[in-house]
């Protein structure tokens, strides 16, 4: 019982640290991918890749923290991109919209790649600087 024990726990960490290399290879640049998913579907998903990143942060699991962040870096385009979803000063807000997303991509992309050495501290300031960017985003595209 002991041994099988044993050997399930190393297969299940030999699978976690493979899915953890994948997922490292994995980090690119901004270029989402147009999807059938509405703008609310998109932004529910990227709303749980950040409540991973908090959990991450709160337990100190770097595994999470990483899944979370590659969750917003590869976020899907919703479907027609935003154009369909902005109702009013579209072409004052694209420019704004662009610059927000690109700071929360970037961030979420360094938060990846550094979730395994950087300290809570550091990903936590990383975790505060996308929100920010989140936030930002919101407020304009409501007003």
């Amino acid at each position: 019982m002991k041994l099988s024990l044993s050997l399930a726990l190393v297969l299940l960490s030999m699978f976690a640290l493979g899915t953890w290399a994948y997922a490292e290879d994995q980090a690119h640049a901004h270029k989402a991918e147009q999807s059938d998913h509405t703008l609310r579907e998109v932004m529910q998903q990227l709303g749980t890749s950040v409540q991973q990143i908090q959990a991450g942060l709160l337990s100190n699991n770097r595994l999470l923290i990483a899944t979370g962040a590659k969750g917003i870096a590869h976020h899907p385009a919703p479907k027609g991109g935003l154009a369909p979803y902005i109702k009013k000063n579209h072409k004052l807000l694209m420019p704004t919209i662009k610059k927000m997303d690109a700071q929360v991509h970037s961030t979420a992309v360094q938060m990846f790649k550094t979730s395994k050495t950087a300290s809570m501290a550091e990903l936590q300031a990383l975790s505060n600087t996308m929100i920010s960017g989140c936030i930002s985003c919101h407020a304009i595209f409501r007003d």
